[in-house]
């Protein structure tokens, strides 16, 4: 590893840095070789910063992942974060409502995006789309239900959206944020495809792994757009709102929200086990399955809310399959993709350092991100694609809950001292968060996307009993 770091075109910045808790960095170091041997990660880097900046410690294990395990991970290779990057689109949106160019609470519908539902009463030509279907006036109510969606029931998971993606996607398709964005506007020309919400906004609160993301940039573009006149897409307004606050050592670290490949940054793939035999027998049992679960969802209880939930899932996520497959993110097209709510690509200094200078009022306000960090909603631990936040032990009746902010997790570190943390955490254990009460601040990047969800755990508790936490 230190033979390819040296002589690459470009050094690992590892080599020459100093790292100010040497007990701390040969500890993470330690755990990370155990999880390497174990093959419980493929690559792994982990990033401590204290309140003045200072690297604590700072380590990287293991490969570049898939196509290039050849190769061993720098601390600047770019990981892909999955849900990690939900927090940087609400930095996003938090940026832009201090700077007034929206309301947490003004249904989004009404200014900043019309066309999400333009009208207050469904229009002619969507009754007629929709006249034939079963439940047809809960359909006409779910109209009135998504005129009342705020930019609050987007960072709360309570649009009733969870599962909500468009009707043609396909991975082409998902590189475009525009084109996702574009599927949850109302098209009169393809009424039957209109996306409306589950449940009545604000009442339940279920993880939106990607939905919250293209919700978002409906909302960003939307109010740029009522501003300045012009429209520009996610990623331009993003370099124009946030990435000036960014400084100078979070870009060359290296962060990237709105994902993309290149550059003087190494790209590390998304690592899986994959057992081809063992695929073919899933997609069988998924088939026999799908036969019988159609048969059970039609018959289900039509008013229980569980049985709607299955049927929203089983019917967004039909034909869309390929979405649970992490590899295809090592595609060209998806590595350029610009996904909000899990296409960023980070190096864990990176996020560490992007941690520190949030929570320094350097990006958005205190006022505003102390508002943000405090716990809205709660959702059980779980559910699809959603990465593990319960970083402690002591389980309430065993059951873990994920709690939400206004876009971040509020996740409870383990520890003597009070461990409330703000941050998101994606699928395959990477992590990046904010200790409050020391004001520590840590990125976690691990490239295997099916490796065990206790990996973070174990070594934020490595850092939490060295810290005295």
């Amino acid at each position: 590893s230190k033979l390819y770091m040296l002589n690459s075109n470009h050094p690992d910045p590892l080599l020459t840095e100093t790292v100010a808790d040497q007990k701390l960095q040969i500890k993470i170091d330690d755990a990370l070789h155990s999880l390497e041997l174990s093959k419980n990660i493929a690559g792994a880097q982990v990033c401590v910063i204290d309140k003045d900046g200072t690297t604590l410690a700072h380590c990287v294990r293991g490969n570049m992942g898939s196509l290039k395990k050849h190769l061993p991970l720098r601390s600047d290779s770019l990981i892909l974060g999955f849900s990690v990057t939900k927090a940087t689109a609400a930095t996003l949106v938090h940026r832009m409502v201090q700077e007034g160019y929206m309301d947490y609470d003004e249904p989004i519908c009404e200014r900043i995006w019309p066309k999400f539902c333009p009208l207050s009463d469904a229009p002619d030509e969507f009754v007629r789309a929709v006249k034939d279907i079963d439940g047809f006036d809960n359909t006409l109510q779910r109209w009135k239900w998504k005129r009342s969606i705020t930019l609050r029931h987007i960072l709360t998971h309570t649009a009733g959206l969870f599962s909500a993606m468009p009707a043609k996607l396909s991975i082409k398709n998902l590189a475009s944020c525009e084109i996702c964005v574009e599927a949850f506007e109302y098209n009169r020309d393809r009424p039957g495809e209109t996306i409306l919400p589950s449940s009545v906004p604000g009442t339940e609160c279920i993880y939106h792994y990607l939905s919250f993301g293209w919700l978002v940039a409906g909302c960003c573009t939307g109010a740029y757009f009522l501003r300045h006149g012009k429209r520009v897409n996610y990623e331009e307004i993003y370099n124009d709102i946030c990435a000036p606050l960014h400084s100078k050592s979070l870009k060359k670290a290296g962060f990237r929200p709105c994902g993309g490949g290149g550059g003087s940054h190494d790209m590390a793939y998304t690592d899986a086990d994959v057992d081809i035999s063992r695929m073919v027998q899933m997609r069988r049992e998924a088939e026999a399955m799908g036969e019988r679960l159609e048969t059970m969802l039609s018959s289900s209880n039509q008013d229980d809310p569980a049985s709607q939930r299955r049927r929203d899932l089983f019917r967004d996520m039909k034909g869309r399959e390929f979405m649970l497959d992490p590899r295809i993110w090592n595609s060209a097209d998806a590595i350029n993709a610009n996904v909000p709510a899990a296409g960023g690509r980070f190096s864990a200094k990176g996020i560490a350092i992007f941690y520190h200078e949030l929570s320094r009022g350097n990006i958005i306000s205190s006022d505003i991100l102390s508002n943000a960090t405090r716990v809205a909603t709660e959702v059980d631990n779980g559910q699809l694609l959603q990465g593990r936040t319960n970083m402690v032990s002591d389980n309430t009746n065993g059951e873990e809950r994920s709690k939400f902010g206004l876009g971040y997790q509020i996740i409870q570190l383990p520890g003597k001292m009070d461990g409330s943390s703000f941050g998101h955490a994606g699928v395959g254990g990477s992590i990046g968060l904010h200790h409050m009460r020391s004001n520590i601040s840590l990125g976690i990047m691990l490239n295997k996307a099916d490796g065990d969800s206790d990996i973070a755990k174990n070594i934020i508790e490595t850092i939490s009993n060295h810290l005295g936490w």
